[in-house]
């Protein structure tokens, strides 16, 4: 039971890791872009494309494991891939592109600086651009894994309903 568990972990340990690849990569891409249509759009093919990726994950998974629950399985793909996407995220703002938080907060400061806000909403604002990779990497870990509890469960249920079509039904020739 142990070694069959631990085979387990592994496995969603390693389609977690290629969760997050694909997702990083989407990612990385959106990034890069300036026009804010196509970037868009490619957040819109990357969260498709992440639910169809975990969906194939999960199927290909339960082919060889029937025993064990399947939204199970895909909670532990998107904790691993919550993970290292979160990870990224840090690296992405505080190494990568550090220049996106300065543009950003840049921008915001404009737009409030129309408003005449309290010195200490100021302040706030200051502080939280100076720790914006730790937010956003903690954001980023949060969002994803409620994405990958909800997605889990659809995709384990819908796949759960395919199975058991006629479970707990009335046979036709035995009307009561």
């Amino acid at each position: 039971m142990e070694e069959n568990q631990q085979s387990t972990w592994s496995s969603a340990a390693k389609d977690g890791l290629l969760l997050a690849l694909f997702t990083i990569v989407f990612l990385f891409l959106a990034a890069l872009l300036k026009n804010q249509i196509v970037a868009t759009i490619v957040e819109i093919l990357k969260i498709a494309g992440c639910i169809w990726f975990l969906r194939y994950l999960m199927l290909k998974w339960r082919k060889t494991n029937k025993s064990f629950s399947l939204f199970k399985y895909g909670m532990m793909i998107c904790l691993f891939s919550s993970i290292v996407c979160a990870i990224f995220t840090f690296f992405e703002f505080a190494y990568i592109f550090p220049d996106m938080i300065t543009e950003t907060f840049d921008q915001l400061y404009e737009s409030l600086g129309s408003m005449s806000l309290p010195s200490e909403s100021m302040d706030l604002i200051t502080k939280m651009e100076d720790n914006y990779p730790q937010w956003a990497c903690i954001s980023a870990f949060i969002t994803d894994i409620l994405a990958g509890l909800i997605f889990s469960a659809i995709i384990a249920n819908a796949r759960k309903s395919k199975e058991d079509i006629f479970a707990d039904q009335p046979n036709e020739n035995n009307v009561e």
